[in-house]
């Protein structure tokens, strides 16, 4: 495999386990969010990409990103590529399937396993999983208890939200799990961010006609 996505051990020499796996997986993640892979180099040669890999402290997503993309990736998101990224094999994500879950429950609006757990921190989560139907049940009690033309005007408008918001969750669902299906697919072999996108290419041109209303 090509060192842009090796892992530590690998250029150690050490002994390859599913961990090293999810560490070139999480390189190639780090490379579709950001458009960059997370070292950056002095000098263009096999030796320092080499040194990088096993000395530096690899940059999150949304350091890399373009500036528009940023605030999407931190978080989460950033969170889930720097624990697949860990020097420590045994710091990183038991599994590709642990791995790949966690990307799962991200896309789901769920708390992730690799961010340590608060109650502050699910019910944020939780929130943003469910932003149209607490803001709904706010402006529903509000109408309630004041009684408001106004109030009656934005539920209204949050419904057409919710409405708008459904349809869009039934695409990015379908993104989601297609990310998820082709972290899963690489297996013991990773690949090239190229290569992963060649194979969802194969993969989406030999799927079965759909209603494009199921995309």
């Amino acid at each position: 495999m090509t060192p842009d996505y090796a892992s530590p051990e690998q250029i150690d020499g050490a002994a390859l386990t599913t961990a090293s796996d999810v560490y070139s997986l999480g390189v190639i993640l780090c490379e579709l969010l950001s458009g960059k892979r997370p070292y950056e180099l002095k000098r263009d040669s096999r030796r320092a990409l080499e040194e990088a890999i096993l000395l530096a402290k690899p940059a999150r997503p949304s350091d890399l990103a373009a500036p528009t993309d940023c605030r999407a990736l931190r978080g989460d998101l950033d969170t889930i590529v720097h624990k697949a990224l860990k020097k420590d094999p045994s710091e990183r994500y038991a599994t590709v399937d642990a791995f790949a879950e966690d990307v799962q429950r991200f896309l789901q609006g769920h708390p992730v396993r690799a961010r340590p757990d608060s109650t502050w921190y699910r019910t944020r989560r939780f929130v943003k999983r469910h932003r149209i139907g607490v803001a709904i049940s706010a402006t529903v009690m509000v109408a309630i208890l004041g009684g408001s033309g106004f109030a009656i005007t934005q539920m209204l408008e949050a419904q057409k939200q919710r409405d708008a918001a459904l349809a869009s969750q039934r695409v990015s669902r379908a993104f989601g799990e297609f990310l998820v299906f082709l972290l899963q697919d690489a297996g013991d072999s990773p690949k090239t961010a190229k290569q992963l996108l060649d194979r969802g290419v194969e993969l989406l041109e030999r799927r079965p006609n759909q209603d494009d209303s199921t995309i």
